[in-house]
């Protein structure tokens, strides 16, 4: 081969190695390209998921605010419910016992500040009407205690402090035991009065269901003998000794009735008997 066949050749050879890398060069930037916009969607769809994750945590972040709202105008503060309406006095006498320590059944200072507590926290009371409820509601020594210290209690809890102090709880059962023999059913009184006077009495004193039920029955004397008849049987149970006394009750009712008819009958027989008299005496 000749020296310029060999260049020729060797040009050739050149050519075709530089047209390779250049068709190697272009299938790399091809390749390059492709992977860019592989990327570029990809990036572009976590975009719009995220996009929609977001979307959906402000939904949920507004329901919750909207639930939120709702449950703080449900649990709104005492304070600003007693703002809009105040109970008047009689709300506030009717719904809480009068506390009278003379009374045997009255309940201790201790269980007359937990009444009222339980009554506040059902109706959303503040301090100060707890307080006004309080006063509102003494009786006997109590109301006299209470004019003695009010110029220096003004808050609730320092009143439950002072008349707790003032009123020990829980007396002797033994005071409970005299009160019960004392007692006795008034003329004015229902069976269901003076039985539930009683078991107050009873359960302040620890007393039994059973022992409780032979206290009252030693208290309606004078009921049994009008009602000329005896309690039959053996009685334990409140209920037992109350269903018997309405009996007892309706027969004395029932006699009652029958007596106040008995004069009548007997004046229109008698009415009878003189307008008879009368037509034989015309008849004549």
């Amino acid at each position: 081969m000749s020296t310029s066949e060999e260049y020729v050749s060797e040009g050739d050879h050149g050519d075709g190695n530089k047209n390779i890398s250049c068709s190697s060069e272009r299938n790399d930037k091809f390749v390059t390209l492709r992977k860019k916009h592989r990327m570029s969607r990809q990036a572009e769809q976590d975009a719009l998921a995220l996009r929609a994750e977001l979307d959906e945590k402000v939904a949920e972040i507004e329901r919750l605010q909207q639930r939120l709202t709702i449950a703080t105008r449900a649990t709104a503060s005492p304070q600003d419910r007693i703002a809009i309406r105040r109970p008047d006095f009689r709300e506030l006498r009717e719904l809480v016992s009068r506390f009278n320590p003379k009374e045997a059944t009255c309940l201790s200072a201790q269980e007359w500040i937990q009444e009222i507590e339980s009554t506040a926290a059902h109706y959303d009371w503040d301090d100060a009407t707890k307080l006004h409820c309080a006063r509102l509601n003494l009786e006997g020594s109590s109301k006299l205690w209470w004019a003695g210290v009010q110029n220096e209690v003004n808050t609730w809890a320092l009143f439950s402090q002072k008349l707790v102090r003032a009123y020990p709880s829980a007396r002797d059962p033994i005071y409970y035991h005299n009160q019960m023999t004392k007692r006795r059913k008034m003329r004015d009184e229902t069976v269901e009065e003076y039985v539930y006077s009683q078991v107050a009495l009873g359960k302040r004193a620890g007393l039994s269901e059973a022992v409780i039920v032979k206290y009252t029955i030693a208290g309606l004397g004078e009921f049994v003998s009008k009602c000329r008849v005896q309690l039959g049987g053996k009685i334990e149970t409140i209920d037992e000794l109350i269903s018997q006394l309405k009996w007892m009750e309706g027969m004395v009712n029932a006699a009652r009735s029958y007596e106040a008819m008995v004069p009548i009958c007997n004046c229109s027989h008698e009415d009878d008997e003189v307008d008879g008299e009368l037509t034989d005496s015309e008849d004549v």
